[in-house]
């Protein structure tokens, strides 16, 4: 926590400013049109313009003065410089105790290591595999071992940021449909690697998506990857049961996964980041999501709640036999209500603003839409 930026006091919209570039460019297209115009720059961007809006925070897309009494919040994936990408913003000054900078990724793994790591004003993050969700409730006594080590470190506050909830709005159909999640691409470049965790999690998700298919579902997946790796083409050849949207191009327009998504009723997350996007959006549509136990956030999911847990140690059959039964028994039209509603008010963009300012001032409308 740094005194500077928050200290004791009370943190109101008013003092508070989010640095996220191209404003004008966002005010002047709107959401759909701004999402997809520069792939996952302004996807990202558009998240915190939206999170501001909706809590009335203001954007600006320069750093402040020193002096300047308001903290300002800056996402540290708008500093990458990549190889065909100049930077979105210049290095920000560093130590400036108006200046925070927050991640989605956990301190050892930000996407700019060495100006966090000389910044003073890391607090925050958003996306983590470290999560507490400002959560005041402490739950250790109900996780065995060191779980909460890893998924629940005091010394940085999470504040988790979504979709919007208008995108995520879907008419309960209950469809026996399930979407898998694309493999990542530490997956697929590791593919004859079947000892490594993330590609045995993946392989053992074809293999029971395949049993749930004999029994019925509909299986769902993307191939936006395959054409640049063999191996995952053949792999994608041998699934017969697996209804794939191709894609030729890397870049999937937001609007378009998110319509996937919303065609199914189940998101198998398989890879060990069950933290992510894709899981918010999916848990604000009210789909159920089936996990892994060994890689999975259980801060994030919660057995037969929002999602079914399964193990790697599990065979093949009963992890199919829990997804069936908790699917055929338990969910229905409340239940993904429930889970929507839920997921918009801890994870959706609309709210992000006032948990953020919940959680660094405490001082925020007693509504949160």
């Amino acid at each position: 926590m740094v005194a500077g930026a928050f200290g004791s006091r009370f943190v109101e919209a008013r003092d508070v400013a989010f640095i996220v570039p191209w404003k004008g460019l966002y005010d002047q297209l709107g959401y759909d049109a701004f999402v997809d115009l520069k792939f996952d720059l302004t996807a990202m961007a558009a998240r915190w313009h939206h999170a501001a809006q909706a809590a009335h925070i203001d954007v600006v897309d320069n750093y402040p003065e020193p002096k300047d009494p308001r903290t300002y919040i800056l996402y540290d994936y708008f500093l990458v410089d990549r190889t065909e990408r100049p930077p979105f913003l210049e290095t920000p000054p560093l130590h400036q105790s108006n200046l925070v900078l927050c991640s989605e990724c956990s301190d050892t793994q930000s996407r700019d290591w060495s100006i966090r790591h000389r910044s003073s004003s890391l607090s925050l993050e958003f996306n983590p595999a470290v999560t507490n969700y400002l959560a005041e409730f402490h739950s250790e006594k109900f996780y065995p071992h060191r779980l909460l080590e890893k998924y629940n470190n005091p010394l940085v506050r999470t504040v988790p940021l979504g979709a919007p909830a208008q995108l995520c709005v879907k008419t309960f159909d209950g469809s026996r449909s399930i979407f898998l999640d694309e493999p990542h691409p530490m997956v697929i470049r590791s593919l004859d690697r079947e000892h490594l965790q993330h590609v045995f999690s993946f392989k053992k998700a074809l293999r029971i998506c395949r049993l749930l298919a004999q029994r019925g579902f509909k299986i769902t997946s993307f191939a936006s990857r395959s054409t640049s790796c063999p191996d995952l083409s053949t792999l994608w050849r041998n699934q017969e049961h697996i209804c794939l949207m191709n894609y030729d191009k890397l870049w999937i327009p937001y609007l378009t996964l998110l319509g996937w998504y919303r065609s199914s009723s189940i998101f198998f997350s398989h890879y060990q980041e069950t933290h992510g996007f894709a899981v918010y959006e999916n848990l604000q549509m009210g789909n159920v999501v089936v996990v892994f136990g060994e890689n999975y956030n259980p801060f994030t999911i919660r057995q037969f709640q929002n999602g079914v847990v399964l193990s790697l140690y599990m065979s093949d059959e009963v992890c199919a036999d829990l997804i069936e039964e908790y699917f055929t028994e338990q969910y229905c039209k409340r239940r993904a209500e429930t889970i929507s509603c839920e997921a918009t008010e801890l994870f959706s963009s609309d709210t992000f603003g006032y948990r953020l300012l919940r959680g660094i001032g405490r001082a925020v409308p007693e509504v949160i839409l």
